[in-house]
């Protein structure tokens, strides 16, 4: 009985798994290109437009609110905008 395989040659599931793979290469790629071309159309505007709100669930003082508020301030004069 011959063998479906030939001396040298990789097993056919090697080939459907690496098409299956540059298939999935080719639409992510395509995917990202797609993303980058969307992102470019949107207007040029100015961000933020008003200022941001930072909430943080938890009382004032903690950890997490003093962080939030080194981090508002530290946008604020990022952005040239009130904090």
């Amino acid at each position: 009985m011959p063998s479906m395989l030939q001396p040298g040659l990789a097993s056919p599931s090697v080939g459907r798994t690496a098409r299956g793979f540059l298939e999935r290469l080719r639409a992510g790629m395509l995917f990202a290109v797609a993303c980058g071309a969307a992102s470019s159309a949107w207007p040029n505007a100015e961000y933020p437009t008003r200022p941001l709100r930072v909430v943080i669930p938890s009382h004032a003082g903690s950890s997490p609110d003093v962080i939030a508020r080194i981090w508002a301030d530290k946008l604020g004069r990022a952005w040239a905008s009130p904090s």
